[in-house]
């Protein structure tokens, strides 16, 4: 269901280099932290809490997504939520299963994408 999912998006559209900034106001990061009401200062906290770590994980894969899914975007990612390099790929990992699973968490995807997608090429 992923590979169907991912490649019906990018039918659509052409994927656009995303760049995350120090300074927490990433279109990514500004999207997925007001969808999930959570505070955006405890993005780089310890807490595990489900609704913060959810979070986090979903920035992870959108940024992936966006990113032409390119492994590359993984040490921007590590810089910029001050998480180990293989935590961030367990990220991008259970994201994805969670998308062909869940499908609360497919369409949480689906409705981020697609509104991240629209405030990047308006």
């Amino acid at each position: 269901m992923k590979i169907r999912l991912i490649s019906f998006l990018k039918r659509n559209i052409t994927i656009k280099q995303i760049d995350l900034d120090e300074d927490h106001n990433s279109t990514i990061t500004k999207f997925v932290f007001n969808y999930y009401n959570v505070d955006i200062d405890l993005l780089h906290s310890k807490s595990r809490k489900r609704s913060l770590v959810q979070s986090r994980h979903m920035i992870c894969y959108l940024a992936y997504i966006f990113n032409d899914e390119d492994n590359k975007i993984v040490h921007p990612l590590k810089e910029f939520l001050k998480k180990d390099r293989t935590t961030i790929l367990h990220s991008i990992k259970t994201m994805s299963n969670l998308i062909e699973t869940n499908k609360t968490i497919a369409n949480d995807y689906l409705i981020l994408y697609n509104k991240i997608k629209m405030e990047i090429y308006d």
